[in-house]
């Protein structure tokens, strides 16, 4: 069955459900081409809250240092923002409805997710400083939310067609509108997740024997399976760098989940993980530096980073928490995610090298 998200309220202080369960998989931005200052010190930053919200979930980040993600609002409702060093939290606001979360970034500081409309529908949005946000439609459903987004204002995610019962993946562009990308051979539905700047898109679909599989697609060879772990039922695709190397998550013949990277030449890499046994793949630089979650010894998942010298490597977490959640990292190394503070809520956070 295809792996589907929450189209409800997020509840963001009780996030921490998500861990150990790696059903919900949660993605980052792709990589681009401008860049800010090499960071210096090793820090992991405590992003806040909106202003009168208590938890905040951080997506992505571009190689400015500026932070996608949605956080709770005086109101109780979830809205996406925008961060940045200079100008702190900024609310983007709704489609006219009562919740939006962000989810991707690109280097124009222009950011994508899903926001409820007047009426109720969720509904994929491209969000600019000029322009606020707006509506990108659906493939003729209810539904669409955005997961990533280029330079050049492509857009990728998942919507509903006409039936309101199947999703697919889809390429929006300011010319073309939302494009359907298809299905895996025998497949039905498929979530686009992560898109570069040479417009091929990462995800996932369902094939014939109703698995997920990580996918591959591009404008020339359209959808290309990925396949699995030697002896995996399924994979999730779920970021892509500018080398149009994939991560993402699958299980291993043993009933394991493990983080994998995936390149043409190399296949599927098993990254292992922490001492707990199970990680996730959420975000991957030009480098081939990977981040995501894996659980330790206890149970508790913390935030990870990757390389092909130094292995998985333990991020930690705030001080006096348990769990952090990597979601996205930069060209510079940094990496973005959430995790419990000392008081036991949910905050974005931005770790630098």
């Amino acid at each position: 069955m295809l792996v589907r998200r929450n189209r409800g309220r997020r509840g963001l202080a009780a996030v921490a459900v998500l861990v150990g369960a790696l059903t919900a998989p949660v993605g980052g931005a792709g990589v681009a081409e401008a860049a800010a200052p090499v960071p210096s010190a090793k820090t992991i930053r405590d992003l806040g809250t909106l202003s009168g919200g208590t938890s905040s979930l951080g997506r992505a980040v571009n190689d400015q240092g500026q932070v996608a993600g949605s956080g709770d609002t005086a109101g109780n409702s979830d809205h996406a923002f925008l961060w940045s060093a200079s100008d702190g939290m900024q609310d983007l606001g709704t489609l006219g409805g009562e919740a939006s979360s962000g989810e991707a970034i690109n280097e124009r500081g222009q950011v994508v997710g899903r926001s409820n409309t007047e009426d109720g529908s969720p509904h994929a949005f491209l969000w600019s400083a000029s322009g606020g946000m707006r509506d990108l439609g659906t493939l003729g459903g209810r539904f669409s939310e955005a997961f990533g987004v280029n330079s050049q204002e492509q857009v990728t995610g998942t919507s509903t067609t006409a039936d309101n019962n199947t999703e697919r993946a889809f390429l929006w562009s300011p010319s073309g509108g939302m494009q359907d990308l298809g299905t895996l051979s025998g497949g039905r539905s498929a979530v686009g997740r992560a898109i570069n700047e040479r417009g091929q898109v990462a995800g996932y679909g369902e094939t014939t024997d109703g698995n997920n599989h990580a996918f591959l697609w591009s404008a020339s060879g359209g959808m290309r399976d990925l396949g699995t772990f030697s002896g995996g039922t399924f994979s999730l695709g779920l970021a892509i760098n500018e080398r149009g190397q994939v991560v993402g998550y699958g299980d291993t013949a043993d009933g394991s989940v493990h983080a994998f990277l995936w390149s043409a030449s190399g296949g599927m890499r098993d990254l292992g993980a922490l001492s707990g046994g199970t990680s996730t793949g959420l975000g991957v630089n030009t480098r081939g530096q990977v981040t995501g979650y894996s659980t330790t010894e206890d149970g508790s998942a913390h935030t990870y980073l990757w390389s092909a010298s130094g292995g998985v490597r333990d991020l930690g977490t705030f001080s006096g928490g348990a769990t952090s959640l990597g979601q996205s990292i930069n060209e510079w190394g940094q990496v973005v995610g959430y995790g419990d503070t000392a008081d036991g809520t949910m905050h974005a956070f931005l770790w630098t090298p």
